[in-house]
């Protein structure tokens, strides 16, 4: 009997299974150990080499433009389009914008209305929609920490009422300029220079609170290039 038991092989692949799966267990573990350091330390100099790496040149090493600028740092529709008609104007939402004023309506006009046409021929906006609170119309993008761009847009006075009117530039909630349109018949291009920040950048554009009449200034054409 005793001899059939010693015999008998029974239950041994499971055996064998049991004793292969342990060694494989402690070789990885014993593998683990000895490159972790190794590991750990390439996984950093990966994070310095890539923490100096600017987003701001293509991949062939030259500037980016406005368009590519836009793309990179999440600028969404500089030129305030929407489906407005042309020779018409309403109040409503324009994408990638919002307004701390007027309800949080933003003034559209369409080409052509009152005679103003835009540079680029598209709809645009008027900076006081109402009289309902301070029109402050804003957007977010994510501008590299301590980089400079040239943040550029087209503006005109409304004749009438509004031709004296000035606006406040605005990039992280601190005014950065103040303009004062000089022309009514056309759009001007003014050209500034900002600074990102870390983390989110808000730029924005306000109304004179001396000047909240419902009668403002027209906007067009927000763009930004890495300098």
């Amino acid at each position: 009997m005793n001899d059939g038991f010693i015999r008998d092989e029974t239950g041994a692949t499971t055996v064998d299974w049991v004793v292969l799966s342990a060694g494989v267990v402690g070789l990885g573990i014993a593998t683990s150990a000895a490159v972790i350091t190794g590991t750990g330390d390439l996984s950093g100099d990966i994070r310095d080499v890539l923490a100096g790496v600017s987003i701001g040149a293509r991949f062939d090493g030259e500037p980016m433009d406005a368009e590519q600028t836009a793309l990179a740092v999440g600028l969404t529709n500089g030129g305030f389009d929407t489906d407005q008609p042309a020779g018409t104007w309403s109040l409503g939402d324009v994408e990638g914008w919002a307004n701390e004023g007027s309800n949080g309506m933003i003034e559209s006009w369409g080409e052509g209305f009152l005679g103003y046409s835009s540079n680029g021929g598209s709809t645009f906006i008027e900076l006081d929609a109402t009289r309902a609170g301070l029109d402050y119309v804003t957007t977010t993008v994510d501008l590299e920490a301590g980089t400079q761009y040239a943040l550029s847009f087209e503006h005109a006075a409304r004749s009438g009422q509004g031709v004296n009117d000035q606006f406040e530039v605005l990039v992280n909630d601190q005014v950065v300029a103040v303009i004062a349109p000089q022309t009514h018949d056309s759009f001007t291009t003014t050209t500034i220079i900002i600074e990102g920040i870390e983390g989110a950048d808000r730029i924005g554009f306000r109304e004179m609170e001396a000047q909240d009449n419902s009668v403002g200034i027209l906007l067009d054409s927000v763009q930004l290039v890495e300098q």
